[in-house]
This record gives structure tokens, sequence and C-alpha cells, in this order.
């Protein structure tokens, strides 16, 4: 559905909450997470048979949103780039995994090659760098561990892999 409405221009535009209860709920890092953690709740109820290719069923729709945009960018003359940071999880023997299909990632990745757009997983970077250097891309001293928001680490290997990629297409130009 999500989709369709996309490819068929049928989606309301994002509001900007600067007045009201929503405008409280961001300035306030309590009630921030608490409407974080209400609604992640609410989602996940009775959703715990839904496969994780639910959203890959139709290649067709996510094709037709991908070439349309590809379109607009080409109209502001642009490339696209689609950055893909997955979450990860500190297993109890000291490594990390990534949380996700690689499947499903793979078969994003082909998608994008196939409608010209640039695909950067980050899951590699992040393995290799906690395997190198023991450091994790998210997760602060006042969080749990490789949860939560990318920290300092996580942002330096992102910006060195979208530095690379961006010099990668420019030498193809």
């Amino acid at each position: 559905n999500a989709l369709e409405k996309i490819i068929s221009k049928n989606v309301s535009e994002l509001q900007a909450y600067d007045k009201g209860i929503l405008s409280l709920i961001k300035s306030n890092d309590f009630l921030r997470l608490m409407n974080y953690q209400f609604f992640k709740i609410g989602r996940n109820t009775g959703k715990e048979n839904a496969s994780t290719n639910d959203a890959f069923n139709s290649v067709e729709l996510l094709t037709q949103m991908l070439k349309m945009l590809k379109e607009t960018a080409q109209s502001y003359g642009v490339k696209l780039i689609i950055a893909y940071h997955p979450s990860i999880t500190l297993n109890k023997d000291g490594t990390i995994s990534i949380n996700g299909n690689p499947d499903i990632t793979a078969q994003f990745s082909e998608l994008c090659t196939q409608n010209g757009i640039y695909f950067l997983d980050m899951s590699n970077r992040f393995l290799s760098e906690y395997e190198d250097h023991h450091v994790l891309p998210y997760g602060f001293m006042n969080t749990s561990v490789a949860k939560g928001h990318m920290n300092k680490y996580g942002h330096r290997m992102f910006a060195e892999e979208i530095y690379k990629l961006i010099q990668r297409i420019e030498a193809q130009s």
C-alpha cells in the first residue's frame, strides 16, 4: 500500500511540528523516549508472524518507486545514493552481528543497481571496524551497548564510506 501511494504521488507532505503537543514531546528527552517506546510496542503488537520479506513481495512496485526516485534526482541534476546502516548486536561471545536479512539487502542493492541508483551498505565496514579496532558504531555511555544513535565512530565510518563512494562516482563521470 505504501509503495502504491508513493508511485501514484498520493502521499501527504511531512509536517513541521514546531507547535503543540508534538513540539513538546520533541523538546523533552524523556517524553521523546516514552513516545518512541510506546509506538515501537504498538507497531510490534500482533505482528510476531509477519515475514521480513513482506516489504519485498512486490519487486515490481519497488522497482517503479526506485525509477521514480532516480528520475526525480536526475531532474535536479544529482545522482541518488541510498545508504544503509544496519543495527548491530553485541553477542555474548564478544563478537557482533548485523541485524537484518542479507538476502533482502542484496536484493535491494541489485534493484538499486538495475535502476542506476548507488547503494551503500555499511554492514562490512561495521564488522571490520569492530574486528580490527573493537569500535562500535552505535551507543553512548548513557545508553545500552551497540544501541541507539550512531556515535562518533559510526559517523566517522559513514562519512569515510560516503566519501569513497562519491570519489568513485566522480571518477566515472
